[in-house]
C-alpha cells in the first residue's frame, strides 16, 4: 500500500482551494430584495424597507406569523455571501426556536446552488469557504460568554433573561460593533426587550406590525379569524396585536404603579380574605 507523498497533499489542497476561490466570485444582486428573489423569497413591503435599512440596531415588535424569521434569514445569508468573513449568530430562548431562521438560510442557501462553497454544514452552523459563519445557539448565560458576531439576531428577544441579554448576547457585538436586530412577539411589559421599545432614544430603528396588518392576513382573514376562536381575547391581543398587557397574576397595572411612584404615594398591601384568593 503506498501513500500519498506530502507534496502531492499539498497540491491537492490547493487545487480544492482554487476551486472555491473560483466557485465564491458567483455574482449576488447588490439590491437586497433581488438578492431575496433569487433565494425563492418575495417579501412584503415592510420586510423590504427593513431589508433595505442599513441602521445597526433594529427592534421588531410584530405579531405571530407576520415573517419575522424570514427576514432575519434573508439578512444573515446576504451579509455572510456579500461580506468575507461575517459571522452572524442567531439566537432565541431555545435551540429549536433559534434554528428556525437559521434552517431557513440554509434551506435558500442551497435553493440558490451554494454560491459559496461551505466548509461544514450542519444544523445548527454553516461555516463558508469565505470565511463567513451562520451559527444557531440557545440564549444560556453561562455557556455563551465569549462569543462575537458582527449580526446578532434575537429571535423571541421578550421571553429571554435579561442576565443572559446584557451578560452574553449584548457583549458579543460590542468588540465588532456589529449589528442587532431584536425580534418578538410581545410576553411582559418589562426587561430588556420593553425596555429597549419603550426608550425614546434614536439608537434603535423600530417597526411595528400586528398580523392583522400583515399583507398575507390581509388577503386571508379567515386565518386569523379561526385563531380568534380557538385563543383567549388577551393572548390574541398579546402575540397577534402586539397590546403590552400585564401579567395574569398582576394587582396593579404597570401604568398605576409608575404613576403612584411619579406622585411620591405609597402602595398599600391588599388583604384578601381567605375565600377569595385562589
Amino acid at each position: 500500500m503506498s501513500f500519498p507523498t506530502v507534496d502531492a497533499l499539498e497540491r491537492e489542497f490547493r487545487r480544492l482551494e482554487r476551486e472555491m476561490t473560483s466557485a465564491a466570485t458567483v455574482d449576488i444582486p447588490e439590491d437586497r430584495v433581488g438578492f431575496a428573489r433569487l433565494a425563492g423569497i418575495e417579501l412584503e413591503a415592510w420586510q423590504k424597507a427593513v431589508l433595505r435599512s442599513d441602521h445597526k440596531a433594529k427592534i421588531l415588535l410584530c405579531g405571530r406569523r407576520t415573517g419575522k424569521s424570514t427576514l432575519a434569514a434573508v439578512t444573515a445569508l446576504y451579509r455572510a455571501l456579500t461580506t468575507p468573513g461575517f459571522n452572524t449568530i442567531f439566537v432565541a430562548p431555545s435551540l429549536d426556536q433559534a434554528q428556525i431562521p437559521y434552517l431557513m438560510a440554509i434551506s435558500m442557501y442551497r435553493y440558490m446552488g451554494r454560491p459559496v462553497p461551505a466548509i461544514s454544514e450542519r444544523r445548527t452552523g454553516l461555516e463558508l469557504s469565505s470565511g463567513s459563519e451562520l451559527r444557531a445557539m440557545a440564549a444560556v448565560d453561562r455557556s455563551k460568554r465569549g462569543f462575537s458576531a458582527d449580526l446578532l439576531v434575537v429571535d423571541e428577544a421578550s421571553r429571554i433573561e435579561d442576565a443572559a441579554y446584557y451578560g452574553a448576547l449584548l457583549p458579543s457585538i460590542t468588540r465588532s460593533t456589529g449589528h442587532v436586530m431584536l425580534m418578538s412577539t410581545l410576553y411582559l411589559n418589562e426587561g430588556f426587550f420593553a425596555d429597549t421599545w419603550h426608550a425614546t432614544d434614536d439608537e434603535w430603528e423600530r417597526t411595528f406590525l400586528t398580523s392583522e396588518d400583515c399583507e398575507y392576513f390581509q388577503k386571508h382573514p379567515e386565518r386569523l379569524e379561526m385563531v380568534k376562536s380557538k385563543v383567549p381575547e388577551w393572548y390574541y391581543r398579546q402575540e397577534y396585536l402586539c397590546e403590552f398587557l400585564e401579567d395574569e397574576f398582576s394587582i396593579f397595572r404597570a401604568e398605576d404603579v409608575d404613576r403612584a411612584a411619579r406622585a411620591g404615594e405609597d402602595l398599600q398591601a391588599i388583604e384578601f380574605e381567605d375565600d377569595t384568593w385562589h
